[in-house]
């Protein structure tokens, strides 16, 4: 926390692997603080180092703690890892295989939020590292999410003809921001049904006369009382059914895609996956000749290699990145394919800025499904 002046901490817990008796687990903290130097981390876990002279001085601390941590991790058969830029924060993981317990016998049984299945739900924060999250565990309740960064985009989203209508507002903004926004959408009609939740820390005292405010939930979400909460609403003033979701079709439009691999064969088998779904791909040989690419022409998707000699998948996509943002050009959606299938391989490619992670050989359910993903994100609105 001390090292994060701004924008926030994310701790995760993954699942990476299991068997009957033992599971695997990836433990991440992410922040978007003041982040480490290339050539200071391989001091970081050394007893009594950090990652410059300065750092004691203005933070504190003895340089301890990673190499306690690394000990510990080491003697329970995992290992540790961190990848940080400097200014834009850092992300360290621990992998720890464990073995699994006798479950406690309980009376109770997890309850399934059927209630919720397919109402709609819109997610506001311009928090870009916990919108995800927050989002996330909406879906975890079976509800259709979709995220926006503003108050302004929100409210061109519900006046949109066009675009579907909300059961659910969530907001994660500051509470005069969140007040504000609640008052113009419970005062058009045809929003005024909408349910408005605010996330806030856990602690914070709100009035419950907070106009145009239905419910509160804590941050950090919990599973069921989210779910609680949200079926409470529903309850007090039911909104009818949603029906169920037709499947996602083809693009309405071309797309226009590059596909980015150094083996000839893998881009021969690549070129054929995706003509064989009905899309011609253009080709790029490296990660450097992919940047040039996108410099010359705007791509709807990208499919990158991870590994390529010389600007490898990773480089690339930050390049990618930082060209879109200086040329306010829409960002590509960038797939990862990589050989690699542990947690380090996709933290890498999604924190370089990809959007979706694909594990080699890819095979065309696979694809499919990812290029789905794709199509659902941009035919949302916003």
């Amino acid at each position: 926390i001390k090292f994060t002046p701004q924008g926030a901490v994310v701790a995760r817990v993954t699942l990476l692997n299991e068997t009957a008796t033992h599971a695997t687990l990836c433990l991440e903290v992410q922040d978007t603080g003041v982040g480490i130097a290339l050539d200071a981390q391989k001091y970081l876990f050394q007893p009594f180092s950090q990652a410059d002279e300065t750092t004691a001085r203005k933070f504190g601390g003895t340089g301890l703690g990673l190499a306690i941590c690394r000990e510990l991790v080491d003697l329970m058969g995992g290992h540790t890892g961190l990848e940080s830029v400097v200014g834009k924060g850092s992300a360290f993981h621990c992998t720890l295989p464990l073995e699994k317990q006798t479950p406690a016998a309980s009376s109770t049984t997890a309850r399934e939020p059927a209630s919720l299945r397919n109402y709609r739900a819109l997610v506001v924060t311009n928090n870009t590292l916990l919108r995800p999250f927050i989002e996330q565990q909406m879906r975890a309740l079976k509800l259709q999410t979709t995220g926006v960064a503003d108050p302004a985009q929100t409210l061109a989203i519900l006046r949109d003809a066009g675009a579907p209508s909300f059961h659910f507002i969530v907001l994660h903004l500051p509470v005069e921001e969140a007040v504000a926004l609640a008052k113009e959408i419970k005062r058009d009609p045809a929003t005024a049904q909408t349910r408005v939740v605010l996330l806030a820390p856990e602690g914070y005292s709100m009035e419950s006369a907070f106009p145009g405010i239905d419910a509160r939930l804590n941050i950090p979400l919990r599973h069921t009382e989210a779910l609680d909460c949200l079926s409470g609403l529903l309850e007090n003033a039911p909104l009818p059914r949603p029906e169920e979701p037709a499947p996602v079709a083809a693009p309405r439009r071309e797309l226009k895609i590059l596909l980015v691999e150094d083996s000839q064969v893998n881009r021969i088998i690549a070129s054929a996956l995706m003509q064989k779904l009905g899309y011609a791909v253009e080709e790029a040989t490296d990660g450097q000749r992919a940047v040039e690419a996108v410099r010359g022409a705007h791509y709807d998707l990208i499919l990158m290699d991870q590994e390529m000699p010389g600007s490898d998948g990773c480089e690339a996509t930050r390049q990618i990145r930082k060209y879109e943002a200086t040329h306010c050009r829409k960002p590509a959606y960038i797939i990862a394919m990589t050989a690699h299938v542990g947690k380090d391989a996709r933290t890498a490619c999604l924190c370089a800025g990809m959007d979706d992670f694909l594990s080699k050989p890819v095979n065309a359910a696979e694809m499919q499904e990812a290029l789905a993903r794709f199509i659902s994100e941009e035919t949302l609105p916003g």
